[in-house]
């Protein structure tokens, strides 16, 4: 018969092994379950404009600005990117809109798409719409364009308001838009407008 001591001893260290065995299970668990994604609002203007940003995303520098938007007069305020490329994008921006009655957004579509046609090569649209964003509506234009070297997505919200529109832009290359698509859905549906 074993002695009390060597008894107790043999179940702290099968009670050890165990915690080890579960730390390790859950270690496995973390690198093969695909991850929760994880995001942090951001706001922008005094709290103005916010969204959700992947937690993938990171602020784009200066030079990155200036080298992914190079045309003077087009440049977002702020910028995120998901890799180094720039190839997939989130931009913030405002631009001052000399109007003071209210808008007709559809109007208002439809001439933002036409100044789009004139400065996108090869631009194919996949929609020009209205769409309503807690409780603030927006111009929706989506579509997709040769940029120099490859095919490029494009989802932009527009909303005039106080003498500024507001826009807000997220990019990826056409060919990881399956990937990310979903998660842009998710940005979008986080926008926000206050008063």
């Amino acid at each position: 018969m074993a002695r009390p001591s060597r008894i107790m001893s043999d179940r702290h260290a099968a009670d050890a092994l165990r915690w080890v065995w579960t730390l390790a299970l859950i270690a496995a668990a973390t690198l093969v379950l695909p991850q929760t994604a994880r995001t942090e609002t951001v706001s922008f203007y005094g709290g103005r404009l916010s969204f959700a940003l992947p937690a993938q995303f990171r602020a784009m520098t200066a030079q990155e600005l200036a080298l992914k938007y190079p045309r003077r007069g087009s440049t977002p305020e702020f910028a995120y990117t998901a890799d180094d490329t720039l190839g997939i994008t989130i931009a913030v921006g405002r631009l001052p809109f000399d109007v003071t009655q209210p808008v007709d957004m559809d109007r208002f579509v439809n001439e933002v798409a036409r100044g789009l046609e004139t400065v996108l090569p090869h631009l194919n649209w996949k929609a020009q719409e209205i769409v309503w964003l807690n409780d603030v509506d927006w111009a929706s234009l989506e579509f997709t364009f040769e940029a120099p070297d490859q095919a490029v997505y494009s989802r932009m919200l527009l909303r005039p308001a106080d003498g500024t529109v507001y826009t807000f832009t997220c990019n990826t290359i056409v060919r990881r838009l399956d990937e990310f698509r979903p998660m842009f859905d998710s940005v979008v549906g986080s926008l926000r407008l206050g008063p």
